[in-house]
């Protein structure tokens, strides 16, 4: 009789994920310096994974988001070997060419996912 409008999802864990994605972008522009600065952030999307928060999303901005942290996985892999190969006092080019690429292959993904994030939500 009554007609129920579709339930507005929770953007409480979605919106925190666009901040955490909005600060992986400044992260993925750090592949064109000589250093880089840190290690992108996930903690946001493994929230929104454990409180369900992706399943109200359509299955290609959810295949989105999953392509830009598997990429964001993989770069803090490579960052991570550099940071170790650097700290053993042993400045590897390798290995810190193998982090800049993967930050740099991360950078569009993670501006993909965020630009349909945000337009999903707005």
């Amino acid at each position: 009789m009554f007609v129920q409008p579709t339930p507005y999802a929770d953007a409480g864990p979605l919106e925190a994920l666009i901040e955490e994605l909005e600060f992986n972008a400044v992260v993925a522009r750090s592949d064109q310096h000589p250093e880089i600065a840190c290690q992108f952030h996930d903690s946001q999307f493994r929230r929104a994974i454990e409180l369900g928060a992706l399943s109200t999303l359509r299955e290609d901005l959810k295949a989105l988001i999953h392509e830009a942290y598997m990429l964001i996985g993989r770069a803090n892999n490579y960052i991570a070997a550099k940071m170790e190969v650097v700290a053993n006092s042993n400045p590897s080019s390798v290995a810190h060419e193998l982090a800049r690429i993967a930050v740099s292959e991360a950078r569009a993904k993670i501006e993909k996912a965020h630009n349909a994030l945000m337009k999903f939500l707005h």
